[in-house]
Formats: C-alpha cells, sequence, structure tokens
C-alpha cells in the first residue's frame, strides 16, 4: 500500500496527485533480485488549457544503487496509445500461475475515481499481448533496457 500524503501513517491505497498533476498510469516491475521499477505517467492541465504529460521514473537496485529521473511525453501520443488500450480484448481473468523466484509486473490506470490493475508474474499471461506491448512502449519512453515478454509457448496454442 501507499501512503496518502495529508495523513501520516494512513495506509489505503494509491495516491493519484502529485505536485506535477494527476497519476494516470502507474507500471512497477519488482523482481526477487530486489530490483525494482516504478514507472508514473502523470497529467496535468496548465493555465492557457495545454495538457502536459511527464514520465517521472524510479529504479532501485542493490547492485547499481537508486536513481530517478523524469522525461516530457507528448500528450497526443499518450491519448493514442491509452485509446489502443481501451479498444483491445483483454481477458478478465488470467490463466493460474504460481513461482517462486522471478518477476512481478504490475500495471494501474487511473481515469478519476475509476482504477484498472493488471498484475502477472514472470512472462505475461495469454491475452495479454496489447498490454505487454502497451507497457513495452512506456519503458521505451522513459528510456529503459527492460521489455516485457509473453509467454510464447501458450499464445501458440
Amino acid at each position: 500500500m501507499f501512503k496518502d500524503k495529508q495523513t501520516p501513517g494512513c495506509d489505503y491505497g494509491p495516491n493519484n496527485e502529485d505536485e506535477d498533476g494527476d497519476e494516470l498510469i502507474r507500471f512497477e516491475i519488482n523482481s526477487s533480485t530486489g530490483y525494482r521499477l516504478e514507472i508514473r505517467l502523470l497529467e496535468s492541465i496548465k493555465a492557457s488549457r495545454t495538457k502536459s504529460t511527464v514520465l517521472k521514473c524510479k529504479q532501485w537496485s542493490p547492485l547499481h544503487g537508486d536513481k530517478s529521473w523524469t522525461r516530457a511525453v507528448g500528450a497526443g501520443y499518450v491519448d493514442y496509445l491509452l485509446r489502443n488500450l481501451a479498444e483491445a480484448r483483454i481477458p478478465a481473468i488470467p490463466e493460474y500461475v504460481a513461482g517462486l523466484d522471478g518477476t512481478d509486473y504490475e500495471l494501474m490506470l487511473n481515469q478519476g475515481f475509476n482504477i484498472t490493475t493488471y498484475r502477472w508474474w514472470g512472462n505475461a499471461p495469454k491475452g495479454y499481448e496489447p498490454i505487454a506491448a502497451f507497457t513495452n512502449e512506456l519503458l521505451k519512453l522513459a528510456r529503459c533496457n527492460e521489455r516485457v515478454s509473453i509467454d510464447m509457448a501458450d499464445t501458440q496454442n
């Protein structure tokens, strides 16, 4: 759980407000090795009524330490990516997967008071191809070397 900015010690869910705007997207990668990456896409409306979007990225690595960076992103391109994802057909219930060591992924999409969360372990499950494409585009925009894989054994059935 995330900490609420106004109430110290209050854990009740994501806080989608930031000094740079409202959080539209949060994508996290967590590895059993201790590596962690968080990408947040924030949107704000400026006084001139123009939309501004930025990616805020944080990376934690036991080998290379912590770092964070921000990248400006074209609002039109973000709208295009979100429209493509909104039109995708994604299974409501993914296949069952279990494991010990590995990497888990979580994508949260915020639209006002509504939040959709996709979470998976290892390769993205069958049917999650649109989500993998979307998250890989986020990783490219953030200039990260990581990529999300699709479980090819499952997609060939």
